[in-house]
């Protein structure tokens, strides 16, 4: 299985209410060797992240132990950058909690795939 398959079925699970069909993970160079990473969602992005927020209350005081944005926190609708790659993953992991088990499945994908920097 591949890490957006992986991804976009966590996903799917943490959000009921809005559906997720494929996710994708972002890579953007903000200077030389600074990038974010972010997760796009579809087919609604922005309404997913919405709901995501709500749906996981705690999702914002964890970002920020990763080192997200504070810019993308205060965004509703978007998913919080972060400085590496192993951030947002962490991220995500504490927010939705997941199982040693899910854990090792998205970071196996990842490291698979091409975020190999992972």
């Amino acid at each position: 299985m591949t890490a957006m398959r992986v991804l976009t079925s966590i996903l799917n699970q943490a959000v009921f209410e809005v559906r997720v069909d494929s996710t994708k993970l972002f890579k953007v160079t903000l200077a030389p060797r600074t990038y974010c990473y972010w997760i796009s969602v579809v087919p609604d992005h922005y309404k997913y992240w919405e709901c995501f927020r709500e749906t996981h209350p705690q999702w914002r005081q964890i970002a920020l132990k990763y080192g997200a944005s504070r810019t993308t926190l205060d965004f509703h609708g978007y998913c919080p950058e972060f400085p590496s790659m192993r951030s947002l993953v962490s991220w995500l992991f504490d927010v939705l909690k997941l199982s040693q088990g899910e854990r090792r499945l998205l970071t196996l994908s990842i490291q698979g795939g091409r975020w190999s920097v992972f």
